[in-house]
């Protein structure tokens, strides 16, 4: 029962459908929930996120 609870707090808060889904389940049923995307090793995405890293370290040095 808590669960449920919970469940149908979060749809509220997100307005997610799969949240929702969830929420109005009965107890042992199944959801599919579909993959997400991944992104793998390319030049650029390392690039973007060494970026982003060594920004992040430039704020937290005083």
């Amino acid at each position: 029962m808590k669960n449920k609870k919970f469940k149908q707090n979060n749809f509220q808060a997100t307005r997610n459908i799969q949240s929702k889904a969830m929420a109005l389940k009965k107890v042992g049923g199944k959801i599919k929930i579909p993959k997400r995307q991944f992104i793998g090793h390319h030049p650029e995405v390392d690039k973007h996120i060494r970026n982003i890293i060594n920004h992040n370290l430039k704020e937290i040095k005083f």
